[in-house]
């Protein structure tokens, strides 16, 4: 079982650090580069960060408790939030992903938003299967929304979003090819 550590300003500086190699591993799936992270960067971010709006999470497997298999981070912008997270590559395909987005959209306790890379098909499905909306996208990085914890939104709704951003109906398409 995948569990989450809160990690606050006091935690272990070898819990940060284990954020860094995951970090890094997967630099080139994010929406925006950024520059591979030192440990003396790790430990430096972590002492500027603004924990009062900022809750990271450290996830492991009971199986191998001393291993960082994954981080995610939430961050509060008042109105929304917004996600970022990473699994290290030894347990991608594990469905660890989907796990780590159905907690932060609770953890959350509200709306929230967020960008993908259009062109990265892993992402893209876990999102959709969790609720999210694309709303928008330009050179290859997708805007997302989803409306936070609670009942999902109706098909219906989601169909006239997507059919409102110029998106097909797949769904109908191929329900129409069955007969």
């Amino acid at each position: 079982m995948l569990r989450p550590t809160l990690l606050t300003r006091d935690s272990d500086p070898i819990l940060i650090e284990a954020l860094r190699p995951i970090l890094n591993a997967n630099l080139s799936y994010f929406t925006r580069p950024l520059p591979e992270m030192t440990p003396e960067g790790q430990q430096r971010w972590w002492k500027i960060e603004d924990h009062a709006n900022v809750r990271v999470f450290l996830w492991r497997d009971d199986e191998r408790p001393w291993e960082a298999v994954a981080f995610s981070m939430l961050t509060d912008h008042g109105d929304y939030a917004s996600p970022f997270f990473a699994v290290a590559p030894a347990h991608w395909s594990s469905g660890f992903g989907d796990q780590i987005i159905k907690h932060y959209i609770e953890a959350a306790g509200k709306p929230l938003k967020g960008e993908q890379l259009a062109s990265n098909g892993a992402i893209r499905h876990l999102n959709t299967k969790n609720g999210w909306y694309v709303t928008g996208e330009k050179d290859g990085v997708q805007t997302l929304y989803h409306p936070g914890p609670g009942p999902r939104v109706p098909e219906w709704i989601r169909r006239h979003i997507r059919a409102e951003l110029g998106y097909p109906d797949y769904d109908a398409i191929l329900k129409g090819l069955d007969g």
